[in-house]
């Protein structure tokens, strides 16, 4: 599991079933240095705003012990500092680890663990639109509509961006959610982001 985070395009972070930190591949390490909000090791990782940091334990908490509740299961949290705003998608995962020649397994049998992403909006990763609109099915104002959500703009930026009414823009997510079967908007928003995706050019 650390090679595949290791080898991830973005910035990433991985968590064990309660909470503590397993490993923090490079993009996450480099991000930090670009981010005076952030403080990023190999083994730390920590967001220095106090009130952001709050909301992203309680979120990561949130989704480990998010039991059988699969519309809660992903979670966001925004640094919306101007200087680095950046988008944190926090995934949880489960994996078996029983194997006899295995003394001491990094997780028990189905323990919950956290894959958090990290998205900075001001060199993002753009969403593959091509991949969205087929396999979803989607139109291109939802596939636009969809990029600005996977980057951490509201519904209200989007409007303005778009030049749509935020109305307009409501029913173009719900539409979204019904195409894709999401739930809420960390549901789209964890669909959208561990999508293929390409760095920017």
């Amino acid at each position: 599991m650390q090679q595949l985070v290791a080898h991830l395009p973005h910035g990433a972070l991985l968590y064990d079933s309660k909470g503590e930190l397993i490993c923090v591949n490079q993009k996450a390490i480099e991000l930090g240095e670009l981010h005076s909000d952030l403080d990023v090791s190999e083994a730390r990782f920590s967001i220095k705003d106090i009130s952001v940091k709050r909301d992203y334990i309680a979120n990561l908490f949130q989704v480990l012990k998010r039991g059988d509740d699969s519309k809660q299961a992903c979670r966001v949290t925004h640094l919306t500092n101007k200087q680095s705003p950046i988008t944190l998608l926090l995934v949880p995962f489960g994996i078996e680890h029983t194997p006899p020649y295995q003394e001491q397994p990094l997780f028990n049998e189905f323990e919950v663990g956290a894959m958090v992403y990290l998205y900075d909006r001001q060199h993002p990763i753009h969403v593959n639109s091509n991949f969205l609109q087929a396999i979803f099915g989607l139109t291109e104002t939802e596939t636009a509509v969809c990029e600005l959500i996977a980057k951490g703009y509201n519904r209200n930026e989007i409007a303005t961006i778009l030049e749509r009414s935020a109305h307009t823009i409501k029913d173009h997510i719900k539409s979204i959610f019904v195409k894709t079967g999401s739930h809420t908007q960390s549901d789209l928003i964890a669909t959208l982001l561990t999508s293929p995706v390409y760095p920017p050019v």
